[in-house]
């Protein structure tokens, strides 16, 4: 049976690349040049690390839903110099 993960995703201006990481299995992320080459790469290096956990007899992270919520902050005030 299929199991859909959350990815969440970001564009990094340092990398230029769109960069996908999820939640529900610590490090598996991946990037790519366009949001659906990186949603395919974590969708690869997710299928691997899962079958990796199997093979070992590890246990298989749930694939659980997140919430994500904003927070607004103050902006910190420049210093001159």
């Amino acid at each position: 049976m299929d199991r859909e993960y959350t990815v969440l995703l970001w564009w990094d201006d340092a990398s230029e690349m769109w960069i996908a990481e999820v939640p529900g299995v610590p490090g598996v992320g991946a990037q790519g040049l366009t949001r659906d080459e990186a949603i395919q790469n974590a969708g690869d290096g997710l299928e691997s690390i899962l079958a990796y956990l199997r093979d070992e007899g590890s246990e298989i992270p749930d694939a659980r839903s997140y919430e994500i919520a904003r927070v607004r902050v103050p902006a910190p005030e420049m210093v001159a110099h």
